[in-house]
Formats: structure tokens, C-alpha cells, sequence
């Protein structure tokens, strides 16, 4: 608020940039900074020479303890009914995000599906532990997922990538989504979309998503008849489907038809609205939640957060839709998804 009060430029220490006019009061170049350094608890203002955050400390969730999962249920890994998931946590994913992405699978609040999880970090994906047998999806959880590929390097996107290809689910939710696109070699490539940027996003806003008919069938045992839903948007990619030779086209679960910006815009004093005209109407009919395959297995991006919309249930049934199943008929293994 105090930034908002502001109205002598660039409110860090040491900028000249003062002619600068910015909504948050910070010129281009040190909000880029100041952005690095949250999320690297770094006062460096380079990406690469950042100290970057430890993991999440796990510890008081038993990571991998299937007692968390539900007080009706005895999980076992072994127990064929059982959905593995591998949850991502390290450089790049936000404690909140991952936290909460655990919680939405303990959070079992019926019989419908029996969840395993266990949180995985770079050292598991170097050392071969994400495969097929160990894990029926991985989900790669909100942060920043520019951060996430440079954890991965390519031999980490290498290895994720050839678990999907092998068999195994693929869950993104905002920077995981944007980590699963094909705009450029740092991305996985499994899913045949790009995400337009949006600049101007400064603090979190509930957005309305309409849901088309493919979510009543993925979603079908929990409320299958919404028809639409508000989620936390919390600066995640703008979905946009592309045209790629070697990947099939994505469908689309839900649209957004709320405006992020437009609300962020509305709310903003008079001499600060300009700030996000060039972002207005990006969000509008872009996609929401969308899915797909990847050569024989099979991939689920979330724009927004359900993990902190009260909507774990969205996770759980695309959890269910991904997962690893060796008895999937062959012509959804290759791809062939209308």
C-alpha cells in the first residue's frame, strides 16, 4: 500500500530511474530484480548468480507415509488399486503451491480413489526413480517455471519427458503448465500449447472458468454438472493451442471468461490504470484447463490453482484421467484424442 502512495518513481534504492511510472513503483528493471530476489531469498539481482531457495521442509507431512492419505484408508505403495503420484519440489516450486498440492491428495474425502504420494526432488529425477513402475503421474506444482527448467537442465527435461512417453501422467498447475509447452528447447514439449505473458498480474484474483462437455467426462464423480467454477488465478500462463507436427491437439476442459487484468485494472487508482492496457483481453476464452497424450501417456495443465481454490477434487479426477494404466486400449496410447 505504501508503494501505491508513492509518486516519485522507483521506489529502490540506488535506481535513477526515477522518471519511471510504474503501478507497483518500480521501473522495469528493478521489479525484474526484486522479483528474482523473492523468490531466490538472494540479494543479488542476476538469475544465474542467485542463491535459490532450499527445498520445502517436508518433514511434519511424512513424505511418502500412506497414513496422511485418509483416516479410512490403509494405503499401501504395493496395492494395485493405489494412484502413485510423485509431487516435484525443489528450485523453481513455491512452498505454498507444493504444500497444498500434497494436502489436495491427503484430502480423500470419499472412496472414489486411494492416493500414494511421495515428494520427489532433482536428485530423484537424475537417478532414475521417476519411471512407470515407481510412479503413475509426477505433478509439477506452481513457482516460477522458468526457475523449474533451469533445476532440470536438459538431461532432467530429458527425463521427465521420456516418462510421460513411456506411460506416465503429467500434471502442470501454472508454472508446471508453462513448463509442459513447446515454445522453445528450455520447455518439455508434451503439450501442444504456448503461454502469452502477462505482465501486469500483481496479486492474486479469483477468475470464472467454464467448463465444456469433456469435463463431465474426466470430472464425472464429483460434480459432473457444473457447468462452471471461480479458481485462484495467481499469474499463470495464458494457454494458447498451437499447430506442432508431432503432437496432437489439445482439448480443452475449461475456458476462462473472466478478466484478470480487467479486475486488477478496475481496482487500480485512475492515474495507474494504464498500466495494464496491454494485457486487457489476453485471458477471455484462453484455456483454463486443458489435456491431452504424449506418444503413451497422458498430460492435465491447470492455468489456475484448484489446490488453492478449495477444489482439490480437480486434481484428484485428473489424477485418476493421467494416470499410468498398462491396460489403456492402444489407440488413446498413440495419441488419438478428438
Amino acid at each position: 500500500s505504501e508503494h501505491l502512495k508513492s509518486s516519485n518513481g522507483c521506489l529502490s534504492d540506488g535506481c535513477n530511474n526515477h522518471g519511471q511510472d510504474k503501478f507497483l513503483q518500480y521501473c522495469e528493471a528493478c521489479y525484474v530484480a526484486l522479483f528474482v530476489n523473492f523468490v531466490s531469498n538472494s540479494s543479488g539481482s542476476e538469475m544465474d548468480e542467485a542463491v535459490l531457495p532450499s527445498e520445502v521442509d517436508l518433514s511434519e507431512y511424512a513424505v511418502g507415509n500412506s497414513g496422511r492419505v485418509g483416516p479410512n484408508h490403509d494405503i499401501k505403495i504395493d496395492d494395485p488399486d493405489v494412484i502413485k503420484v510423485a509431487i516435484f519440489n525443489g528450485h523453481g516450486t513455491d512452498n505454498g503451491c507444493v504444500l497444498n498440492t500434497i494436502d489436495a491428495f491427503y484430502l480423500n474425502d470419499n472412496d472414489y480413489y486411494r492416493f500414494y504420494t511421495e515428494v520427489i526432488g532433482i536428485d530423484d529425477i537424475m537417478n532414475i526413480r521417476l519411471t512407470i513402475s515407481d510412479f503413475d503421474l509426477v505433478v509439477f506444482p506452481g513457482g516460477n517455471g522458468s526457475l523449474q527448467s533451469m533445476t532440470l537442465g536438459e538431461v532432467g527435461l530429458d527425463f521427465v519427458r521420456s516418462y510421460v512417453q513411456s506411460g506416465g501422467g503429467y500434471i502442470g498447475i501454472c508454472a508446471g503448465a508453462f513448463l509442459a509447452g513447446i515454445e522453445s528447447q528450455d520447455r518439455l514439449g508434451i503439450a501442444a500449447v504456448e503461454s502469452v505473458q502477462v505482465y501486469s498480474y500483481i496479486h492474486p484474483v479469483y477468475v470464472n472458468v467454464n467448463f465444456t462437455n469433456l469435463y463431465k467426462e474426466i470430472h464425472a464423480n464429483y460434480e459432473p454438472q457444473r457447468e462452471s467454477m471461480l479458481l485462484s488465478y495467481q499469474g499463470g500462463p495464458i494457454l494458447v493451442k498451437k499447430n506442432d507436427e508431432g503432437l496432437p491437439a489439445v482439448r480443452t476442459v475449461g475456458r476462462y471468461s473472466s478478466d484478470a487484468i480487467k479486475m486488477l485494472q478496475d481496482e487500480a487508482p485512475e492515474n495507474r490504470k494504464s498500466f495494464f492496457e496491454n494485457d486487457l483481453g489476453k485471458m477471455p476464452g484462453s484455456l483454463a484447463m486443458t489435456c491431452t497424450t504424449y506418444h503413451n501417456g497422458r498430460v492435465y495443465l491447470f492455468s489456475p490453482h484448484p489446490e488453492l481454490s478449495g477444489a482439490e477434487f480437480l486434481l484428484r479426477e485428473a489424477a485418476n484421467w493421467v494416470k499410468y494404466d498398462p491396460d489403456r486400449p492402444a489407440e488413446n496410447k498413440k495419441c488419438v484424442i478428438s
